[in-house]
């Protein structure tokens, strides 16, 4: 399905997948805060196109909606740096808002297709078009978490290191025995 810009929806997730594995390979701790509060809108992209893939007859209360617990999480997360927490206001990670901006594309995309051809037949070996889309859109979101992780594991660990260092100048600095600035009273 065309999306205007010469992709499909199919290539824009693909593209999305791709990205999210290249991201791996550069979790530097300072894109931590940056990729944090990005995420939060490829988790609020990634929901609307998660309801636009449903089809009708999905909903079923037995079967949690793993997309729920996400807006949850990342509905906190912008909260907290919205009011000024940890990471705070600051730039967005552009790898990961281009994820966000393909699935916000994918949604608008299929939103301007009737809800009867949204969701054709994917062919052999797929159950349907909206399976399809779905795994792609989990997998996405798995890989960019897991990258959020370590990106964030490794700011935890600078950030204690550098508590760690400032601690022991502090208390190396305290047990320093005193320096003499005059003659001793011996020396009278």
């Amino acid at each position: 399905m065309p999306t205007g810009d010469g992709g499909s929806v199919e290539e824009l997730l693909a593209d999305n997948e791709e990205s999210a594995r290249l991201g791996l390979l550069d979790l530097g701790a300072e894109r931590a805060p940056s990729m944090l509060r990005a995420f939060t809108h490829v988790v609020s992209a990634a929901a609307v196109l998660w309801e636009v893939t449903s089809p009708p007859d999905s909903i079923d209360p037995l079967v949690p909606d793993p997309m729920a617990q996400l807006r949850e999480i990342g509905s906190a997360i912008h909260r907290d740096y919205s009011s000024g927490r940890w990471p705070g206001v600051g730039v967005l990670d552009e790898r990961v808002m281009r994820i966000a901006l393909n699935l916000d594309q994918a949604g608008l995309t299929l939103l301007a297709v009737p809800s009867a051809e949204r969701l054709p037949d994917a062919g052999p070996g797929v159950a349907d078009r909206s399976v399809a889309l779905r795994q792609r859109v989990i997998h996405t979101l798995y890989v960019e978490a897991h990258g959020l992780r370590v990106a964030l594991g490794r700011y935890a660990a600078d950030v204690t290191h550098q508590l760690q260092r400032d601690h022991l100048r502090r208390t190396q600095g305290a047990a320093a025995p005193p320096r003499r600035t005059g003659r001793s009273a011996g020396d009278r």
